[in-house]
């Protein structure tokens, strides 16, 4: 991932990491995929400017899920990996 400027976030061994339900209504509607796998990212390029996600899909393609915290609420958008 650190290719395209990620890098796996850690966390504490009891910390579950569960699909957020938005997340996959969303993967489903825009790629008519399904999740399968979530994993928080830490960006180590700038711009630093939102919370990251690369969700697995159930065809093993990966994508990223970009949070960001507007003035207009909160804003998801999908990043293909090409």
């Amino acid at each position: 991932m650190e290719q395209y400027g990620y890098r796996i976030a850690y966390h504490y061994e009891l910390e579950s990491l569960a699909i957020d339900e938005e997340d996959v209504k969303l993967v489903e509607e825009e790629l008519g995929k399904k999740p399968v796998l979530t994993i928080p990212l830490v960006r180590v390029r700038e711009p630093f400017d939102g919370i990251y996600r690369a969700i697995v899909l159930d065809d093993a393609e990966v994508i990223i899920i970009k949070v960001q915290f507007t003035d207009r609420g909160v804003v998801k958008d999908i990043i293909k990996l090409e």
